[in-house]
């Protein structure tokens, strides 16, 4: 720790020093560079390292932006986090839920992809399912999410 404190003391004394009237301070100038200097195609790019996306994972990174609509149980219940015992009614969502004007706001907002967490960890499902009750089919919603 002592070096980098005296290293950075001898730095702002040389800024200093070199700022005072009659002290010239070096400059270096950079070479300059031409269109033609960029053209060596002779350099090999380097080996990949770790784990390369695909075209699809590629082409998700490049949208500027994704919407997630974390929507179920806890968006009525008020609870941060759910345990899967939730009374489907307590899933109030009626049959006039205007999806399409959600997803429009959204888009206008710019975003490119919306993902919609469909069933989260309590298992409320956001669909009619032959599985379980904990679903919209038992909360009596009978519309399409």
């Amino acid at each position: 720790m002592k070096k980098k404190k005296a290293a950075a003391l001898l730095l702002a004394a040389a800024m200093t020093v070199g700022a005072l009237p009659g002290w010239a301070v070096p400059t270096v100038q950079a070479a300059e560079v031409s269109a033609g200097d960029l053209t060596d195609t002779d350099t090999e790019a380097p080996a990949a390292w770790g784990a390369l996306p695909n075209a699809n994972q590629y082409k998700y990174q490049k949208d500027e932006l994704a919407a997630f609509c974390h929507f179920g149980m806890n968006t009525y219940t008020g609870s941060e986090w759910g345990n899967g015992k939730e009374n489907p009614s307590q899933f109030a969502l009626k049959n006039d839920f205007d999806a399409a004007t959600l997803v429009k706001l959204i888009h206008d907002a710019g975003f490119k992809k919306l993902i919609i967490t469909a069933k989260h960890h309590d298992g409320f499902c956001i669909w009619p399912s032959a599985y379980t009750e904990h679903d919209t089919e038992t909360a009596g919603y009978d519309g399409d999410i």
